[in-house]
């Protein structure tokens, strides 16, 4: 072997960079992260709002339990017409109550599910489902935009209960009552052109 290669030096291997030695957290980004963490604190009003979307769905229940008995009494031959004419609007009466409160518990889930979607995590389900349409919040916009219209509901089907019930003793009684209806339709009117807009 020739001395020369033997000689000839070795080639120098890059020194490795070190690395920078982290930065000691400062007060700014402890409270940041805290900030940031804190939105978990919304969970507290998901699991209210589910556990009320229960409690109005068992409402709804006894209320259809307490309507299937109404309406067994209606067949009942020895009521008067009199009798007969007030079940049928305590009947009515109680099926749009039964949908008000199915449509309040409706927007309590809504709610929960798009307070979930927007501060804290996306739900894989939702974006798989194919039906699912309505649950699929991305903004805050969209989630508003569907409660009021389930607030709306909820309160039509609220003021047709209560005009079921209602004795009208007068023109003035069917004033406001066609009053109230006419407030409802323009509120509804003007909520479907802000939303167009």
């Amino acid at each position: 072997m020739d001395e020369s290669e033997t000689d000839a030096p070795l080639p120098q291997e890059a020194p490795v960079p070190r690395a920078a030695p982290e930065d000691s957290p400062t007060l700014e980004g402890l409270f940041e992260a805290a900030l940031w963490h804190s939105r978990f604190l919304l969970v507290v009003p998901v699991i209210v709002g589910i556990l009320m979307a229960a409690g109005t769905f068992y409402l709804a229940c006894v209320d259809t339990v307490y309507l299937l008995g109404l309406a067994s009494r209606i067949a009942d031959t020895t009521l008067t017409e009199e009798m007969r004419q007030g079940l049928r609007a305590e009947i009515m009466a109680s099926v749009v109550s039964v949908i008000a409160i199915c449509a309040i518990g409706g927007a309590l889930v809504l709610f929960s599910i798009g307070l979930y979607q927007l501060f804290i995590k996306r739900l894989a389900e939702v974006e798989r489902a194919e039906t699912a349409d309505l649950l699929r919040i991305h903004t805050l916009d969209a989630l508003t935009g569907r409660l009021i219209k389930l607030v709306m509901l909820a309160l039509v089907m609220e003021l047709v209960h209560h005009a079921f019930l209602q004795q009208y003793a007068g023109s003035l009684d069917l004033f406001f009552l066609s009053g109230a209806i006419l407030l409802i339709g323009l509120a509804f009117l003007f909520t479907v052109r802000l939303r167009r807009n």
